[in-house]
């Protein structure tokens, strides 16, 4: 018996003995304001305020000549003196009396620039050294952007430029991912990445744990940080998250990832997306701060049907879900109907290189009825068990619907066990339940401008967002409105799709999937309902600002796969 209590002490005693020595002040990009109640405020208050003499240093590996910081710590923050640092080589970096000026100060603070410049002049040198001891001795380390980048155990060094997270998870094993594990270790067990929301960067992270785990070994979790947001954690292991967007630790075990011809395959990786004034603790892993708690009302429709639906609106992006849509069931002869709002030189060129490929015909129906009579039409429609939807916006497919005999007959052919169905890039949308219509506004979600619409619902608790990555001044849009959309209409499952990819939903008996096809894995979330919430810190604290369309949510899960897996979505969880 005394063995066994004993047991119990020295577990509990192993599992709470661990927390951090000093302050972690993680910042992920974006500029910062002197205007009261900004996003930057509280933060850069709290890492004041837990440096014991107030005096902070500002370091660089060169000189910006701009002065804000020093301004901002002492006027607004209550630092009783701060100042800029610059050490512009290694040599300089490694003297005694760089070290000595640095241990003056209780807080350091490394401002943005290159990871990789960072790593060569600060590496193995009395800077490098000074960081640590104030950090152990209880003083705090904070650092933007790259200064971020650069604090947690693992690092993406950039040594060999940016990666981009389109190519994150066709090449996660890629010479260009560039990681290191000698340097400033403030954050044990983790990696971190920054811009996450602005960049599209959750499969860069997913990227980086992958990599790690298989050269390496496993780590606790990614620590992923938008713009405009930082993480503040303190020596009783608690995290505090400030600012417009999200937080995202992001934890796997070692069978969450496995490769497919290189490619990167993911299940059991949770996220718990996190926003201000929610805590994480670092000992038990335990969550606060959210105010609401989301029920998922059912899961995925089991109706018969076989959807494909793609990420690019070209032909060029869709021949091989094209392939797979004709001959599903091993058959191309059945006719196939095109719906579009419109005939348009897209359409044209769908119809004329599907007439190549199926036997009994390709007939293109429009919204606007204005290429075959209501009766040819209805023909066509009852003949019909393929149907393809190329070009249509929601408002004009669910206005034709609602229409009687066209649109009634059409709804009927779709809702059908035995359609098949694709839809070309945009319409992807229109698949699920909530529609995410003005994705491509540059900053719609920053400025919290994104329009929502009613989908077909054949997907019913989901959202698909097509064109990922499509150019850097959507990937905010493209990144945050899928998790926005699941909170928002209580859905289960986000899909992210890129040019190079397809969605295929599918049943088997009573049992429903996805699997993809395409040269790059699919990415989805899945939630199946808990607490959550969306971001209401605005950047300025201006009270007429609207927020930031980012939603965060406990325990959402992550997976990533290709024609070589299925996720079941008839009911939670992941099932290869």
């Amino acid at each position: 018996m005394m063995r066994s209590c004993l047991l119990v002490l020295l577990l509990f005693f192993a599992f709470n003995c661990f927390s951090f020595p000093g302050y972690i002040l993680l910042i992920g990009g974006g500029s910062e304001h002197s205007t009261p109640g900004s996003w930057n405020e509280h933060a850069y208050k709290w890492a004041v305020n837990n440096a014991d003499n107030k005096k902070v240093a500002i370091i660089h590996y060169e000189d910006d000549g701009n002065g804000w910081y020093e301004s901002y710590f002492v006027r607004k923050c209550g630092a009783t003196y701060a100042n800029s640092i610059v050490f512009d080589s290694k040599a300089e970096a490694n003297t005694k009396a760089a070290y000595d000026t640095l241990v003056q100060y209780d807080m350091v603070f490394l401002r943005g620039g290159n990871q990789e410049q960072y790593y060569t002049t600060f590496n193995n040198t009395k800077i490098q050294e000074a960081i640590e001891d104030i950090y152990s001795g209880g003083g705090v380390i904070a650092g933007t952007s790259a200064g971020m980048a650069v604090l947690s155990e693992v690092f993406f060094t950039a040594a060999r430029g940016t990666v981009h997270p389109g190519n994150c998870l066709n090449r996660p094993l890629a010479d260009k991912i560039t990681l290191r594990n000698d340097f400033i270790n403030v954050l044990p067990g983790y990696i971190t990445d920054i811009h996450v929301a602005k960049k599209g960067r959750l499969s860069r992270a997913l990227a980086f744990l992958a990599n790690w785990s298989y050269n390496h070994y496993i780590l606790d979790g990614a620590i992923a940080v938008d713009d405009r947001t930082a993480f503040a954690i303190d020596t009783a292991n608690i995290g505090h998250v400030f600012g417009t967007g999200a937080v995202r630790i992001i934890s796997g075990d070692e069978e969450s990832f496995s490769f497919n011809q290189g490619k990167l395959i993911s299940d059991s990786v949770e996220v718990n997306q996190l926003l201000q004034g929610c805590t994480y603790n670092f000992s038990t892993e335990e969550i606060t701060g959210f105010q609401q708690h989301i029920s998922i009302a059912n899961t995925q429709t089991k109706a018969g049907y076989t959807i494909l639906a793609s990420g690019g609106n070209k032909w060029v992006h869709n021949e091989q879900m094209i392939h797979d849509f004709v001959n599903i069931q091993g058959k191309n002869t059945a006719p196939v109907i095109i719906i579009s709002e419109k005939i348009t030189s897209t359409v044209r060129e769908f119809k004329a290189r599907l007439r190549n490929k199926v036997d009994a015909g390709v007939h293109v129906i429009t919204l606007q009825g204005d290429n075959m009579s209501a009766l040819d039409a209805r023909k066509k429609l009852q003949r019909s068990e393929k149907i393809l939807f190329v070009n249509n916006s929601a408002g004009s497919l669910n206005s034709f619907i609602e229409q009687k005999e066209l649109g009634e007959l059409l709804e009927k052919r779709i809702e059908n066990d035995d359609a098949v169905l694709a839809f070309v890039g945009d319409d992807s949308r229109l698949a699920g339940k909530t529609v995410v219509r003005n994705y491509k506004e540059p900053g719609a979600a920053f400025y919290g401008k994104i329009k929502f619409s009613p989908g077909l619902e054949l997907l019913n608790s989901t959202v698909i967002m097509p064109n990922t990555y499509l150019n850097k001044k959507n990937n905010a849009n493209t990144q945050t409105a899928v998790p926005y959309s699941m909170v928002k209409d209580s859905l289960a499952y986000g899909v992210w799709l890129t040019t190079d990819n397809y969605v295929k939903y599918y049943t088997t008996g009573d049992k429903a999937y996805f699997t993809a096809g395409g040269k790059t894995p699919v990415m989805m979330a899945e939630f199946s309902g808990g607490p959550a919430g969306v971001a209401s810190q605005t950047s300025y604290g201006y009270p007429d600002d609207d927020p930031r369309m980012i939603a965060g949510m406990k325990n959402m899960m992550i997976f990533t796969f290709d024609h070589s897996d299925s996720v079941r979505v008839d009911n939670f969880g992941y099932y290869r």
